[in-house]
């Protein structure tokens, strides 16, 4: 994220889309980079942007899920109690007081400021409604950090369309998508797929169909007559063949047009004698 858009309706857009389903949707943003500049504003905006979805009870809130199975769940509640070196600010891994209903496979929608980039909530997929935030100095080095990991099935650009076009450039990624997230999975004009670690192939409309079918290349030749790309090779032809394909274009044409020439005088003559034969 970087400044110079509207960090109100873009916060919104990151929260929808990161805690719809729990967080549990392979293309849900698994973290943000923002400029340090503009840090402190999207770190209030997401927070009172999550507040609004959940309230500060999400596991009272009958829109809010569980997560799949318990075996997630411990695994993101174990990434938010090892010493990660960042500071949580909404959320965490403190068990809710309630019935086993409210508290079974149950992780609250988590910010986590600056986690260490080696920890687990930065070096594996989350899959879940944890979102680390990570200060960043410049776009320049967002785009370092993206480049430094396998590339992602997504990549969600929060900029002015000058340094968004810039970012596109110098990333690689599945889709891509520039103010908003998720939403092209949904247009069924647009291919969607990996690249990479991410996936490989391409689905929706005609894009799935090209990706799923083997086109086979056939090809009709009549046997009425010989073909000039047919006919016996012999010596010259393959000596004026062998130049050609391994002589520059302008040094062939230079230096053995005449030879040139004279095979394309043999192929003439060949084929006339044929037609004389026919008659």
């Amino acid at each position: 994220m970087c400044d110079g858009v509207n960090l109100k309706e873009a916060c919104r857009r990151i929260a929808t889309h990161k805690f719809t389903n729990t967080g549990q949707t392979c293309i849900a943003p698994d973290y943000v980079l923002v400029e340090r500049g503009i840090r402190d504003k999207v770190v209030e905006l997401l927070t009172e942007e999550v507040r609004t979805m959940f309230g500060d009870k999400a596991h009272t809130a009958e829109h809010y899920g569980r997560l799949v199975n318990q075996q997630g769940a411990d695994r993101l509640l174990a990434a938010l109690r090892e010493d990660h070196g960042g500071k949580v600010l909404l959320g965490g891994a403190s068990k809710p007081e309630g019935s086993f209903k409210e508290s079974h496979r149950y992780v609250p929608p988590t910010l986590v400021l600056d986690p260490r980039p080696e920890s687990l909530l930065l070096e594996n997929e989350i899959f879940g409604p944890i979102l680390p935030i990570v200060t960043i100095d410049s776009y320049q080095e967002a785009i370092a950090y993206v480049n430094s990991k396998p590339k992602p099935l997504a990549l969600y650009i929060f900029a002015p369309s000058s340094i968004a076009e810039r970012i596109l450039e110098k990333t690689s990624s599945g889709g891509a998508i520039v103010g908003d997230a998720i939403v092209h999975k949904g247009n069924p004009d647009l291919p969607f797929g990996g690249i990479g670690n991410s996936g490989m192939g391409r689905m929706h409309g005609i894009h799935g169909f090209r990706e799923l079918t083997n086109e086979r290349a056939v090809m009709y030749r009549p046997l009425r007559a010989p073909s000039p790309l047919s006919l016996p090779v012999n010596a010259t032809l393959a000596n004026a063949m062998y130049a050609y394909m391994t002589a520059r274009p302008g040094k062939f044409l230079r230096k053995n047009l005449l030879k040139f020439l004279g095979v394309l005088v043999l192929l003439i003559q060949l084929w006339a004698r044929h037609k004389r034969s026919k008659a």
